[in-house]
């Protein structure tokens, strides 16, 4: 994205720091709570095992010809996580004609569902609830999984100076202009996917020229 495409020297200023450098595209699979180092070993431990040409190879399914070996993806065009006319976040969506590249990241995720969610609470200690009675306590059911929406994130008025991810009010833009004038726009082209890691959340600068 270009700041001069806002509508104002003022506004381009403001949202600058809401631009993503093209170091930190990614895709967000899941959202793990890891503070605990249990949880943490056993998402490495997860990590570590995924056959992941399997999954590719199911996440394609009967292709009637040779199934592709690599991961590759392309990003085009712009699109709004909500409304375009309200909106705080920009992404760049892959082109995904066959929904391989999504099962593929659904399957990739469905191993990692005994971590997503908000840890379990710790046991009460004895005693703590009353006098002990004789009954079955049944484990909480898992709950399904959340929609996932691949997307790369271009633009984001979280990383403006003052905001933060715990806002209740985040700074919204009408999209609209923006969605239509990159459209057309290829942000990769056939990009080969490297790794499959785990990352704290957001982006710092490791040197002068670069961001992840």
């Amino acid at each position: 994205l270009d700041p001069h495409s806002f509508p104002t020297r003022r506004s381009s200023d403001l949202l600058h720091p809401a631009l993503r450098p093209p170091t930190t595209l990614h895709f967000t699979l899941c959202v793990l709570d890891l503070r605990d180092p249990a949880r943490l070993s056993t998402a490495l431990s997860i990590l570590r095992t995924l056959d992941l040409p399997l999954l590719w190879a199911i996440a394609q399914g009967p292709t009637g010809g040779q199934l592709q070996r690599d991961v590759r993806v392309t990003l085009r065009g712009l699109a709004a996580t909500r409304d375009p006319v309200k909106t705080s976040v920009l992404y760049a969506p892959p082109v995904d004609q066959t929904k391989a590249l999504q099962r593929f990241g659904e399957l990739v995720r469905s191993h990692f569902a005994c971590l997503i969610g908000p840890p379990p609470a710790p046991p009460s200690p004895p005693g703590a609830a009353g006098p002990a009675r004789q009954e079955t306590v049944m484990p909480p059911l898992p709950r399904p999984l959340p929609g996932l929406l691949l997307h790369a994130t271009v633009f984001n008025t979280v990383y403006i100076p003052g905001r933060s991810r715990r806002d209740r009010q985040r700074l919204e833009i009408d999209g609209r202009a923006l969605i239509e004038a990159f459209s057309d726009m290829v942000w990769m082209e056939n990009i080969r996917v490297e790794e499959l890691v785990l990352c704290r959340m957001g982006a710092k600068v490791v040197d002068r020229k670069s961001v992840v």
